[in-house]
């Protein structure tokens, strides 16, 4: 469903504000739940489960063919959830997917929890975005690859930006995020080459796994600020 395969239940353009929504058991080619090209959208208390796509499973959010960019505000909410059938799933961002241009914020004790990618980016998939993150909780995300919780990387020239302040990524048994593939790197976060990863304010980052290298942090080629943080 969606226009073009894009935005299996919503697709948005615009200024919208969204709150207490419900949005569930859709697909798409790209944004399983919700596709935003070239918008401020806020969601306050949203919850996104059981939605697919081949790239953002939940959310996907774009800039327009013009070149206005997305930005996108998440506070409190979940995306996914503790549930056997609430991940949402897709082959890159399982929960969301950022691309060239676009801001994505979280607050409010945001929650990603449990999601899937094939390939990368379980919980979010940023590609030349901005991704800021505040006391939030990211756990229970697998990815078969790389970047279990978050992937980060460069699309051409421009980089991704990766900003997580408090909050906790990962946990014991089941709320660790796994990079589980033969290849996978960055169980809880993979940035790639060019990209900056800042973590700062008590950010944690526990209990993650991954097969090949880097069970918290795979970092190539990229810059990483770490202060009063936990790994």
């Amino acid at each position: 469903s969606g226009e073009q395969g894009f935005g299996g239940a919503l697709y948005i353009e615009g200024t919208v504000e969204m709150a207490s929504c419900q949005i569930y058991g859709n697909t798409a080619i790209k944004g399983g739940g919700v596709i935003l090209e070239g918008t401020d959208t806020t969601m306050v208390n949203c919850t996104l489960t059981r939605n697919e796509a081949e790239n953002g499973g939940a959310i996907y959010v774009k800039k327009t063919d013009d070149g206005i960019a997305s930005n996108v505000i998440i506070a409190d909410g979940t995306i996914g959830g503790t549930g056997a059938n609430d991940a949402n799933k897709a082959t890159s961002g399982g929960g969301i997917w950022v691309g060239e241009g676009c801001t994505l914020t979280m607050n409010n004790d945001a929650k990603v929890i449990g999601n899937h990618s094939n390939f990368s980016g379980g919980g979010v998939y940023a590609e030349g975005a901005t991704v800021k993150i505040t006391n939030c909780t990211f756990k229970g995300n697998s990815v078969s690859n790389s970047g279990g919780a978050i992937y980060a990387v460069k699309k051409d020239s421009t980089v991704s930006d990766v900003t997580i302040e408090g909050g906790t990524i990962g946990g014991t048994g089941a709320d660790a995020n796994k990079a589980t593939g033969s290849n996978g790197m960055g169980g809880a976060i993979y940035v790639g080459s060019g990209c900056t990863l800042t973590m700062q304010n008590n950010a944690e980052v526990i209990g993650n796994t991954s097969a090949k290298s880097g069970g918290a942090i795979c970092a190539l080629g990229a810059t990483v600020n770490i202060t009063n943080s936990t790994l």
